[in-house]
């Protein structure tokens, strides 16, 4: 019983942007101008001699950060933003799973349709071209794994992010800054081992390497194997620090739950 209900909420999700087909599309070919143009920017970079990598090494990285980040694509605030603006928030209220369960399901849909239609044909052309080396068993379930946690991990992100339209009515600049910050200091734009150790060290101690840069680095080997349980207990613990602040600003959000016009 339970399950079905969360089933029919994550098949809503599915089935809703499945209907903008043109769209996929035309973000399937995007993600390939994107990383051509990755391609060639470092393959210049590394033309200059400034990189101790070689460069196909960086860019099967790069390739594997863009395929977690598409899995990992997530825009809560413009779902919630809509039902602000349109005064149907209240309603999401009354139903019997909360709202945090709701929208968790209702994007996991979203998430499987961009793997099925993004993520996993981009793997496919890239591994014909480029030969990405695949990893073993362990390795890949690591990898399986932590992606996963970096899907909940970027939803709580999200959410939180998205309990600000309670303030501002708005919720496609929250999801453009939380992108930005999601792939820059997450590894979706470059490889974190390649800056400064004391920038290193900095990035670590915040959550977004978790939500991107480290499954990618679990696939493409740049993680011992005997490390990968500490790296994944890291990621558990920003997942609960992240539970924790999302409960927080939605209590704060529900007092200033106001519906425009009335």
């Amino acid at each position: 019983m339970y399950l079905k209900k969360y089933y029919q909420l994550m098949h809503k999700g599915f089935s809703k942007y499945s209907q903008y087909r043109f769209n996929a599309l035309a973000r399937f070919l995007s993600a390939f101008i994107f990383l051509a143009v990755l391609y060639y920017l470092w393959k210049a970079i590394a033309a200059s001699g400034s990189l101790e990598r070689s460069f196909m090494e960086i860019f099967t990285y790069l390739v594997m950060a863009r395929i977690v980040a598409s899995t990992v694509s997530i825009s809560v605030e413009n779902r919630i933003g809509t039902l602000v603006r349109r005064g149907n928030v209240v309603n999401e209220l009354k139903r019997p799973v909360s709202l945090r369960t709701q929208m968790f399901f209702g994007e996991l849909g979203v998430s499987v349709f961009k793997t099925l239609t993004r993520s996993i044909p981009v793997f496919l052309v890239m591994l014909f071209f480029i030969e990405i080396p695949l990893p073993g068993s362990l390795r890949f379930l690591g990898f399986l794994f932590s992606l996963g946690l970096a899907y909940c991990l970027v939803f709580l992100f999200s959410y939180s992010m998205a309990m600000f339209v309670f303030w501002t009515k708005v919720g496609w600049s929250l999801a453009f800054i939380r992108d930005f910050l999601t792939r820059f200091f997450g590894g979706g734009l470059f490889p974190l081992y390649i800056l400064p150790p004391f920038l290193q060290n900095a990035f670590s101690f915040l959550p977004f390497k978790s939500m991107i840069y480290t499954p990618a680095s679990i696939f493409v080997g740049e993680v011992a194997l005997s490390n990968i349980p500490n790296i994944l207990f890291k990621q558990l613990v920003w997942l609960g620090i992240l539970f924790l602040a999302s409960s927080l600003i939605w209590r704060r959000a529900k007092e200033k739950l106001t519906v425009q016009g009335g």
